[in-house]
């Protein structure tokens, strides 16, 4: 069996704040894209890790908001790709 809950892993508080900068810095693509991303892949790894049985319970939650942030940023920043991809043929459209 394992010992006692070791400390919060910091993969997992890693997660959570990159996945928070990565949205709250998401109109920003050159840095909230990569954060988002580093966010949704520190989350899934610190996922891996809080599933020892020596792990501590806050590990996954923080691991959890990691992968939750994240996503919910790159959901933003394909909706956001999306507009400006349709902005831009509209406005080529108008100029014929």
């Amino acid at each position: 069996m394992g010992g006692p809950p070791q400390g919060i892993d910091p993969i997992a508080i890693a997660a959570t704040v990159c996945g928070a900068l990565g949205l709250f810095l998401c109109w920003c693509s050159c840095l909230g894209f990569p954060l988002s991303i580093a966010g949704v892949g520190l989350g899934i790894f610190g996922m891996v890790r809080a599933g020892k049985p020596d792990a501590h319970p806050t590990s996954k939650i923080l691991s959890i908001v990691g992968i939750a942030l994240g996503g919910i940023d790159l959901i933003i920043a394909i909706i956001g790709l999306f507009m400006g991809l349709g902005a831009n043929i509209l406005n080529s459209v108008q100029h014929m």
